[in-house]
């Protein structure tokens, strides 16, 4: 119902910050001024109406965005041009088609794998970490499964340093669960370990 800004990043270059604003469907894109430390607007990238972005992760090869629309529980997927700082939408595929939902559901959070081969994107309520292959020249997703967390409101997930293990985070369940990732379809193996973590929301990794 009005502007709500819910993450913040930069481009790979470090010369626009990007703002998802959930409440008008637009990703904000600013200049970086890093000598006078100002930031200027410059431009918007947009979401269909009502998806709702929340989160946004870069492809490897810095020529495609990926957003997370909780609302919609979508992936839109932007080609970015670099210099000029502007996105594109070129698609938006469901993470978890409306005949699916049985209670209420939003999308949580996405990550991009370093090969920039798969992405992953959570849906809670359904509670399902949603897993797509990425084309490398053309940027646009298919997707390859919905693998449950084997918890309760998936609020964050991440990939470990070694990008060979997905960890979800069950924040209702209080439960963090381990998924090896098949190398060669980015499908996701439960390896049956799942450890007690209280209301987890977040799982950072530490630089080695």
């Amino acid at each position: 119902k009005a502007p709500h800004a819910h993450w913040v990043g930069v481009d790979p270059k470090n010369r626009f910050l990007f703002v998802p604003d959930l409440g008008i469907d637009q990703v904000v894109i600013y200049r970086i001024d890093h000598e006078a430390g100002k930031i200027t607007r410059h431009g918007s990238g947009r979401c269909p109406p009502g998806a709702g972005p929340r989160h946004m992760k870069f492809h490897p090869n810095g020529k495609f965005a990926y957003v997370l629309n909780e609302l919609a529980l979508s992936i839109t997927v932007f080609a970015y041009d670099a210099e000029a700082g502007i996105l594109d939408a070129i698609q938006t595929i469901s993470t978890l088609p409306e005949v699916l939902w049985e209670v209420r559901n939003s999308a949580s959070d996405i990550r991009v794998h370093p090969n920039g081969r798969f992405v992953y994107a959570a849906n809670r309520g359904h509670d399902t970490i949603a897993a797509f292959t990425a084309d490398p020249d053309g940027g646009k997703l298919t997707f390859v499964e919905r693998e449950p967390i084997r918890g309760s409101w998936p609020r964050n997930f991440n990939l470990d340093p070694t990008a060979k293990w997905l960890l979800a985070a069950g924040r209702n369940s209080n439960t963090i669960s381990v998924f090896q990732i098949d190398q060669e379809t980015g499908g996701l193996i439960f390896t049956g370990k799942s450890v007690n973590c209280p209301t987890p929301i977040c799982i950072t990794f530490q630089s080695p």
